[in-house]
């Protein structure tokens, strides 16, 4: 038997995380340069964290309100980009992984569909629109 948690249960949960921690600054996104597939047991150490000139971790603290789309409950922030202001240390960047900073805990990762991506020369840009859904198994 599938779970099935309805609409206003997708809703409500996604509030829940949306209002006490995802606006409260503490949820960084971070570039990753190592060729590495996010994978379910994965912890921070996974991770390569990206090193090229003017790179930083960021906070994505403007979460809008949740809402449902095609029956899935989801909320975004604001777009996060991330910039490349020289070309002594230049990256191959394969994609970003969250953290929770509170905590330490990775809490998500995604691969670029277009890994790698190169950042080696001013003004190279890479920009994630963070979003987060929840739905039910059926």
């Amino acid at each position: 038997m599938a779970l099935k948690v309805v609409d206003s249960g997708e809703l409500g949960m996604l509030e829940i995380l949306r209002s006490a921690k995802l606006n409260d600054g503490n949820i960084r996104f971070r570039l990753f340069k190592n060729d590495h597939t996010p994978a379910n047991a994965d912890d921070i150490s996974d991770y390569t964290e990206a090193d090229y000139d003017g790179y930083a971790e960021q906070a994505a603290s403007a979460w809008v309100l949740s809402t449902l789309v095609g029956g899935k409950a989801f909320t975004q922030s604001t777009a996060l980009v991330f910039l490349c202001t020289g070309s002594v240390t230049p990256n191959d960047i394969y994609g970003y992984y969250v953290v929770d900073m509170s905590s330490g805990d990775l809490w998500w990762a995604e691969r670029f569909a277009s890994a790698p991506i190169v950042m080696d020369s001013p003004g190279d840009t890479i920009s994630i629109t963070p979003t987060l859904s929840a739905a039910s198994e059926s």
